[in-house]
């Protein structure tokens, strides 16, 4: 995508008024880089809850419950264990809201609460009032992986133990590699692509790979201009940090960010194998991006 910019003498145009409409994973300029697929084998659950109604229900009372922020309540006139499993089921299911992203079943009494899709999170809870003893049981079934959303414009690499064409996040369980040891081999960044568009859904939208996708890996510069990464929030990052130690972050919120602060983001070295291009920059959401040129990281 070419520069937009204006002729107006004695005035000197920043990059960052027109560059900083990059984004996390975005190609620069031409040429082509040498890009590799590699699976994200980060796991991922399905969010599943439960929701258990008593044999004996508590007549005249009121049950509320609560899923993802939606409450709805019921009120009963019967001991019916039947009744109130029918009158909640059917609330439920009459939110759009609630039923846009999840599976509300039933069987024997027990109301199902599923997400329909890999690693978004879902809450449920139940209250009552003060009369009631015979209450709601809330059960959460499977709970979500950990960083199995890959962003774009992250460093990622490959355990001893992941297939040949696998990778994920480079997380702090360790920063070394060795054959047959914990560790990671760092492989390159994820591209950005329009994948995005699978993860989640509304405002539950996240921009990267999902769990088992495979992910578009620059691993080399062939003759491109270089990618743009996600780093560290502190937006010090110059080409004049080339030369010194570079590090990926690992502490859990920042795993694949590039930095130059190993002691506060615990970083798996780069050493001097990546080449700052431009210094970084903030953009949308206060994410912060540097543009960046390497050659095979992992020889």
């Amino acid at each position: 995508m070419a520069n937009i910019s204006y002729q107006n003498p004695g005035i000197s145009l920043d990059y960052n008024l027109y560059d900083s409409v990059a984004t996390p994973g975005l190609l620069y300029g031409n040429g082509m880089p040498v890009i590799l697929p590699f699976t994200n084998v980060a796991k991922s659950q399905t969010a599943k809850w439960t929701i258990a109604v008593p044999a004996t229900v508590d007549s005249n009372s009121t049950y509320k419950l609560t899923v993802n922020g939606q409450t709805v309540s019921v009120a009963t006139t019967t001991t019916s264990q039947a009744q109130l499993t029918a009158a909640l089921l059917s609330s439920l299911r009459s939110n759009p809201l609630l039923m846009r992203g999840l599976s509300i079943t039933e069987a024997a009494n027990l109301i199902s609460v599923t997400a329909l899709t890999r690693g978004i999170p879902v809450s449920v809870s139940s209250s009552s009032n003060a009369t009631t003893t015979n209450d709601l049981t809330i059960t959460e079934v499977s709970t979500l992986g950990t960083n199995f959303v890959v962003p774009f414009g992250r460093f990622v690499g490959r355990k001893f133990d992941h297939p040949r064409m696998a990778a994920g996040l480079i997380d702090s369980s360790s920063t070394s590699y060795a054959t047959g040891q914990p560790g990671y081999l760092i492989q390159g960044v994820t591209v950005s692509t329009h994948a995005g568009e699978r993860v989640g859904r509304g405002l539950q939208f996240k921009d990267g790979y999902q769990s088992e996708d495979v992910m578009n890996v620059f691993t080399a510069r062939g003759n491109a201009q270089g990618i743009w990464v996600e780093c560290t929030p502190e937006n010090n990052l110059d080409v004049g940090d080339n030369g010194s130690p570079l590090y990926v972050a690992t502490t859990a919120g920042f795993e694949g960010m590039l930095t130059k602060d190993n002691s506060a983001y615990a970083g798996r070295s780069l050493g001097t194998k990546v080449e700052l291009m431009r210094k970084s920059v903030k953009v949308l959401n206060d994410r912060v991006i540097a543009l960046v040129n390497f050659d095979r990281l992992s020889a």
